[in-house]
């Protein structure tokens, strides 16, 4: 008996049927790379724009307190709108975009507002993906969520280990971007 063939009579789905949930916590794992880059970016933002590490503390609680106050909301619009997927899609692209703003944009006018679009779209993307899996496996929920919660950790290993290697041939704000370009990737093959 083949591999696969085991990994299908263990889950009672098909390999293909599991696809989808590996296509989504590939999405789930661009949501915490967003995160991870930034977090690697953060002392040499700081070091750029001479923050504090006060000020650099309140940029990195100012994303959490976005992602907290998106959770208010988040569900409803997920519920209200159906649009499971596009969300998905769209929490990856701009966040993405958000990334790139802050590479770019270089300035605190510019990074402020890309973190709080950057916590606000890392916590729209769970009640989307997690709504959409547990619809789309109705009887392996389980397999399906902890398949979408590996696609995180994924992304929290990666990105870091991406973002720091191109940090020793480029700047900060070029390696934003470039640590972008995966993401957006990622939310095109969701969308289509």
């Amino acid at each position: 008996m083949s591999a696969l063939s085991r990994l299908e009579k263990f889950t009672g789905s098909s390999v293909r049927d599991q696809a989808t949930s590996f296509l989504v916590a590939t999405g789930h794992s661009g949501i915490h790379w967003i995160v991870a880059t930034v977090f690697v970016l953060l002392p040499f933002l700081q070091e750029s724009l001479g923050l504090s590490y006060t000020e650099a503390g309140l940029i990195a609680s100012l994303f959490h307190f976005s992602s907290f106050s998106a959770n208010v909301a988040s569900g409803a619009i997920v519920d209200l709108s159906g649009k499971r997927v596009l969300i998905q899609a769209l929490s990856l692209a701009v966040g993405a975009c958000a990334l790139i703003v802050i590479g770019v944009g270089g300035t605190l006018y510019l990074i402020v507002p890309a973190i709080v679009v950057m916590g606000f779209t890392n916590n729209i993307w769970h009640p989307a993906a997690i709504t959409f899996l547990s619809q789309r496996y109705p009887r392996n929920k389980g397999l399906a969520l902890s398949i979408h919660t590996l696609g995180a950790t994924m992304g929290d290993i990666f990105a870091p280990l991406f973002a720091g290697s191109l940090l020793v041939l480029f700047s900060w704000q070029a390696v934003a971007p470039m640590s972008a370009l995966p993401v957006l990737m990622v939310a095109a093959l969701l969308y289509f």
